[in-house]
């Protein structure tokens, strides 16, 4: 990122951005009304949903925590994201080119390289994630084969606990 990204490509990413959509990847949303849908807010613990997304305004509001905003808005509040870390994730969804104010030839090489780094790290942690799978896998067969047979169930159940516990934030 090289500079302030242009406000007309700011706005041409709300507007191509299907909120709801992009709130479903969070949440299950279910339709009430002809112009809104509600789930459970992710913001806040709740039992009955109080979160609301408007598809024809682009917004949505959270009627137990106060919570509201557009799409980016969601987006930088669900990933904890800067502004323009959102809009850039936002624009890449929706396939559109964001220019940036004071764009050198350098910074544009800089940012072109940030994002290849970018790329080339969420495909390391993609691979890392699989291969933590597969020695897992290849683990549990192992234990399951060569535990005694009264304790197999047992020890495959406690290991795949251990497992899950210690992979669930991968």
């Amino acid at each position: 990122m090289a500079g302030r990204i242009r406000d007309e490509d700011v706005a041409a990413v709300r507007e191509r951005t299907d909120i709801v959509k992009l709130v479903s990847g969070y949440l299950t949303l279910k339709k009430a009304g002809h112009d809104r849908v509600v789930g459970l807010c992710p913001f806040h613990t709740e039992k009955t949903p109080s979160f609301s997304v408007s598809p024809s305004k682009g917004l949505y509001h959270c009627f137990g925590c106060g919570k509201g905003g557009d799409a980016i808005g969601f987006l930088r509040d669900v990933e904890h994201l800067e502004f323009s870390e959102a809009v850039e994730r936002l624009a890449k969804e929706a396939g559109i080119t964001l220019r940036y104010e004071g764009d050198t030839p350098a910074e544009r090489r800089v940012a072109s390289k940030r994002q290849a780094l970018v790329r080339a790290n969420e495909a390391a942690f993609e691979h890392a994630v699989l291969e933590i799978a597969h020695i897992s896998r290849h683990l549990l067969e192992d234990l399951v084969t060569t535990a005694p047979p009264k304790n197999r169930e047992v020890e495959a159940a406690k290991l795949k606990a251990r497992s899950a516990a210690r992979f669930a934030t991968v």
